[in-house]
């Protein structure tokens, strides 16, 4: 019978809880599985040391971009209202994606071209330019910020999570870009931002 055709012919729970079926092993692809799991499928097991220099061999800007990203979070995380890690990724990806979704898209490349490969990524997930920029006041931003949110940050204000991230984005990004940002922004969210940055 063709592969496709073929019924299961084993099943394997990885230490992830995940099923691994043989159809599916051979359409990723072996090597990209072992990789993953490695258990079970008859391959020899890195050493702890061998995983250790696998992890310390990142590219230098890709390390670089992982540690300038950690020092955003850790920032965040020491910042007023901001209470664990995961609520200041969840912060970040709120604002820097209603931001994404409220600037030109020339704006955009400009801005973003300045932020760290990680929080770049994150800030273009699910992006779609049709229609874009949006409209809106300084108010339905606050609104969006929350709508991203979805609750991970329990009972904290998203305005004070949007002034957080600002004045994050004000210290590691240069002030002409910053200047350019605020420029194409609602005069209400401007006039915010611009006193939060001289206070």
């Amino acid at each position: 019978m063709p592969p496709d055709k073929t019924p299961i012919e084993f099943t394997m729970e990885a230490p992830s809880g995940y099923v691994i079926m043989e159809p599916i092993r051979r359409r990723l692809g072996e090597l990209a599985l072992l990789g993953k799991f490695g258990r079970g499928l008859g391959t020899r097991h890195k050493r702890p040391q061998d995983r250790e220099e696998a992890r310390m061999s990142y590219p230098h800007n890709v390390q670089g971009a992982l540690n300038t990203f950690q020092e955003w979070i850790v920032e965040l995380t020491e910042m007023d209202g901001i209470r664990s890690p995961e609520e200041a990724y969840s912060a970040l990806r709120a604002v820097l994606q209603t931001l994404r979704d409220r600037m030109p898209v020339e704006e955009l490349a400009q801005f973003s071209a300045q932020l760290p490969m990680i929080a770049r990524g994150i800030m273009f997930e699910g992006w779609d330019p049709t229609g874009k920029p949006e409209k809106f006041d300084m108010q339905e931003f606050v609104d969006a910020v929350r709508r991203k949110l979805a609750g991970k940050c329990g009972d904290i204000d998203p305005l004070s999570l949007v002034q957080n991230v600002f004045s994050t984005l004000d210290v590691h990004v240069s002030k002409g870009e910053m200047d350019d940002v605020r420029g194409v922004m609602p005069r209400d969210l401007k006039a915010m931002w611009s006193q939060r940055q001289n206070s």
